[in-house]
This record gives structure tokens, sequence and C-alpha cells, in this order.
């Protein structure tokens, strides 16, 4: 085997983190522990020259807007000199900026000058490297030594199952087992933290964020995180990629979160992902109605928040013809079968605005096609709305700041016979607690929370909504409040507050307008489910925008220079790369 044939396929998914944190907040935390990660896929967030596909400087122009987000961390796939076959994971060197397989066949491809076969799990233009090779380990190091010695504060290591293969290199069975998931891919992992950790030491400088991509077995991704003699890497959390559908229940996404939690390691924390670059988006998948909910989850459970761009919009996926693919896992597939495996729905341009181009680009001709409910479905749109999707998402991402979050505990419950999801997040000798409670359902709930937790007072403070609940702000009687379909609400306990509570009168938004609109019990009944996890019948929701008017966003690209607090920048090398940034 060639001994540079894993090197291009390991450091080709080396992606950045901008993160700025309060240390106060954190206690006795890392500061990676709790960030809130915000995921870029350059090609598709920013033009910045006009020839219609994303780049760096365009990412910069927009840092005041991730930064008004409350984002900590951002997380950049691959900006690396490439040949674009593979949208740059391809990476022909990990220490110069670009401007700016997935096929089918043979693993093995011949090199006529060498006259050698070469391995390569991915695309022909990304060779296997040798991990047992100590050479390549040595490379690897010095990439890793490079980034750091300016100032990055992080790596996303991808693809950790196929870091090696079978020695003998024999032919691959259907079970999978001598060409993924092999023991020393994860002592590589271990080799990896050591190598930064000692860099860190000799440094004297703050911890770096490590985490590790890998669809595997969950035995397998909790030995990521180290035993009795080696400290690990965190592996991604994709559960809510994976397992969490639009036809879930309540005791299900109970079962699949809280059997996740229970695998941690002692004080290990988590990580929570609800879209990435090779996966439909969230709004797409579990439903656009949803995804003001699913936010009060991923971003309110402990641990890191991972958010994709655009899905704080509620971004959905969109089609791309044939003649417009550029996924070369869809081009493998031919014509007739390219839509089920092109993960190019989920790359398209962020939409900024209702301009040309929804802001993205002043080309008319953009590298993947727009989606067309961009006039109304745009940040411009959402941010002169009074209730939306990315407001609701700006809320949540300050509340999770808070204490309660940051260091309390949690406990799930399901009610209305599946239907009603309840989180509770609550801190030990902490005066305030927080209910999340989330309607799965396509019909209006009546909930009565006093049938889990029958020591509540008798209101509660309604601290976010969802951008189609009925109620806004204001107080909810705790044992009769009304959940429209898919609607959402954060509620906060007043019992040790004494906070006075207001008119129990809920606002709704109409077209534009506000009303206030007493609540009112319904015939609908309430009771908690026992029921075993398991699934419910729905059908995804379809969407509804009232937004309107637009203003560029676009900003002097110097500007990031004067923004605070201070930001960490991580890399993605299928090791990822984190450097720090003043934002």
């Amino acid at each position: 085997m060639l001994a540079f044939t894993r090197f291009v396929a390991l450091i080709c998914t080396l992606e950045f983190l901008l993160s700025g944190v309060n240390n106060a907040e954190l206690a006795n935390k890392e500061w990676w522990e709790n960030t809130l990660v915000y995921q870029i896929w350059p090609r598709g967030f920013q033009d910045s020259d006009g020839d219609g596909e994303g780049d760096l400087k365009g990412i910069i122009n927009r840092l005041d807007y991730i930064k008004n987000l409350g984002i900590e961390t951002i997380c950049l796939n691959p900006i690396y000199s490439s040949p674009l076959i593979d949208a740059g994971y391809d990476v022909s060197n990990f220490m110069e900026v670009s401007t700016y397989s997935d096929e089918e066949g043979s693993a093995w491809t011949w090199h006529e000058r060498k006259q050698q076969w070469y391995y390569h799990k991915y695309h022909t233009s990304q060779p296997d490297l040798n991990l047992r090779n100590e050479e390549v380990i040595k490379e690897i190091m010095d990439i890793l030594d490079f980034w750091l010695d300016r100032d990055v504060d992080g790596f996303r290591i991808n693809a950790v199952p196929y870091f090696v293969e079978d020695e003998a290199l024999r032919n691959e069975p259907v079970g999978g087992f001598y060409t993924f998931g092999l023991s020393e891919s994860t002592a590589l992992l271990y080799l990896f933290r050591r190598h930064v950790d000692e860099w860190v030491s000799r440094n004297n400088v703050t911890s770096k964020l490590l985490i590790a991509e890998s669809y595997d077995a969950d035995d397998n991704l909790i030995d990521y995180y180290g035993n009795g003699t080696h400290n690990g890497i965190p592996p991604i959390n994709f559960k809510f990629i994976t397992h969490i559908h639009n036809s879930s229940s309540a005791d299900y996404i109970k079962y699949i979160l809280e059997e996740w939690i229970k695998l941690l390691p002692e004080n290990a924390g988590t990580n929570w992902v609800l879209s990435n670059h090779d996966n439909s988006r969230a709004a797409s998948r579990i439903g656009l109605n949803r995804v003001d909910g699913l936010h009060m989850l991923s971003l309110l459970l402990p641990g890191q928040a991972h958010t994709y761009y655009g899905d704080e919009l509620g971004m959905l996926d969109t089609k791309v013809l044939w003649n417009r693919t550029l996924d070369p896992m869809g081009c493998a597939k031919g014509i007739e079968k390219y839509e089920y495996f092109s993960r190019d729905p989920a790359r398209t341009p962020m939409q900024w605005n209702s301009e040309i181009s929804a802001g993205f680009s002043t080309n008319e001709t953009t590298y993947l096609p727009i989606h067309s409910n961009y006039i109304n479905r745009n940040v411009q749109a959402q941010l002169n709305r009074k209730r939306s999707n990315l407001k609701t998402y700006k809320e949540l991402a300050a509340l999770r700041k808070g204490p309660v979050f940051v260091n309390g505990d949690y406990e799930f419950k399901s009610l209305n016979n599946n239907r009603v999801l309840v989180l509770k997040r609550f801190l030990k000798n902490h005066p305030l607690a927080y209910i999340i409670v989330i309607n799965l359902g396509l019909r209006q709930e009546q909930v009565n929370l006093s049938l889990i937790y029958p020591y509540l007072k008798d209101t509660l403070e309604i601290v976010v909504a969802s951008s189609n609940a009925l109620y806004v702000k204001g107080v909810v009687q705790q044992n009769n409040f009304i959940l429209t379909a898919n609607a959402a609400l954060v509620l906060r306990s007043q019992e040790e507050t004494g906070h006075t509570p207001i008119d129990p009168t809920v606002t709704t938004e109409t077209d534009g307008e506000v009303t206030n609109n007493s609540t009112k019990a319904t015939t609908l009944s309430t009771s908690e489910t026992t029921s075993s996890p398991g699934n419910k019948t729905s059908s995804e929701t379809t969407e509804k925008t009232t937004e309107s008017t637009k203003t560029s966003t676009t900003k002097d690209p110097n500007s990031a220079a004067n923004l605070t607090p201070a930001v960490q920048l991580v890399i993605s090398l299928i090791i990822a790369v984190i450097a720090s940034y003043r934002i």
C-alpha cells in the first residue's frame, strides 16, 4: 500500500470552528463542553465575488450575523486547496486555503506511473493513507502542529471507522469488519488526543476541542471517549439524524435520547446535531412546523449543540435536477437513482433576503439552485417579523447560557397518549426549573402538567414560545393550557421566585396583526402514557409564511476585527482544526 494513501482522506475534512464563550458561565467546565456550534458549508453560505460560489471572504462578511445569533463556535467544512472532485474533501494541500467517494466501482485503482494498485475508500482522488506507517503519522502530527502553532482551538476528525483496514487486505464480506471499525482506529484517536494535550501543556494554553465523526455502533462510539489509561475524543452524536423522524412519538424520542445519555462514561458530555451536510435538513426530514420544538431539545439538552447553517430559518431541502447535480455520490448512481443518493439538496445557498439569488450572490446563476421559497423564507424577512423560526432560535441560544442549562440535570416525560414530549431542566439548590413542552402531533392538545408534576404552582411563566404557538408571553395554567399542532413552549417554574403572575391572556399573531385570546379548555383528554417506545402516524407539515420586506445584511469585510468576545476557530482534518479569532 502506498505510504501516503490514508493521509489525503484523513485531512480532507479539516473544518474550522470559531468560538466565543463566557468563562464565568462555564464554571469548572472546559470552554467547549457547552458551546453552541454553527456548521457552515462554505460553497453555500455567501459569495463575495459574484462567481456564484460561496467563499471564505463571504463567511467573514457575515460574522456579525453569526455573532448576533448567539453562536459561540463556527465549524467550516473543507476550505483547503482542492480540485473539487468531491466537494473539497479531496484536499490537495492542508496548509493552503483555497479561493474558494462516494463513487461506485472498485476500491482499488491502478496508478500507471508507479505500476501499482492503490486503495481508496472514497473517490479515486482520495488515496487511502496507511496509518500503520510511522512516517504518515508523523506527517499528520506535523499538520496538527502547523495549525496549533497558528492558534487553532480544535479539530474535527472525520471517517474514524475507516482509518485502518485488515493488514492482510482480505476481501470485505457483507459484514464489513475488514475495512470498518477496527480497534486500531480507536487507538489512533487516543494518539491524536495525547499529541494535542501535550502541545497544550507545553504551551500553557487553554484546552482544545476535539470531536470525532463516525456512524458506528454505540459500543464502539463510547470507546472513543477513552479508557482507564488513555483519554479519548468524544464522537459526534447523530441520534437526531439517524433515529428521529416525522412519525416519531414522544416515548420513542425519550427512549432514544435517554439511552444515549445513559451510555456515556461518568462525567462525560455529549453533543446534539439536528442536521449536517450529508443528510436531509431537519425541516424536510422531521417537519417544518416542528423545527422550533427540535431546537428547544437540541439547544436546551445538556452539552454542545450543533446547528447546520440555515436550520435556524427552517430552510428546506431543494430539488436539484440531474444536470445541476454536483455530489459524486448522486452522480455515480445515474439519472434514474441520483435523487435517492445525492446530498446536494441540503447544500444549497443560504437564503439571506428576497433579492437576486436570495442575497447569496450577485450572480443569477449559483453553484446549486436556491429553494423557490426564499422570497418569504430568508434572514431579513424573519428578522422583520414579530415571530419567526429565527427569532425563536435566538431566544433559545441566549437562554441556554444560563446556569440551569449549563450545569443542571434533565428529565423526560410524555403526555397525551404519547403525543406530547416534556423535558425538564433543573439544578440542585437553584430556585428555578424549566419545563419544555412539545406537541409532536398534527392536532391541538390540552396539556395538564399536574399529572406528572403535582407540586407545581398554579401558573408557569412562558419564557420562549415556538413561532407557531398560540401563546407568546405571559403565563399559563399548569393544569390546563393549549398547544396547537406541532407547537412548543419553554416554561419556567415560579415556585420560589416570588413572581407576581400577570393576566393569563395569550397573544397570537395572524397575518402580522396581534390579537389577544383568553385561554379556553377543550374536550381533548389528557393522560400520561406508559406505553413502550414506538412511532405514531403523521404526515409532513406544509410551510406557511407571511414573511416580507428586505434589507441587505452584508457588512464591511473588515468589521469582524472589531467584534468581541474571543472566538475559537476549529479546522476539520478528518481531524478538524480550530483557530482563534476575534468577532
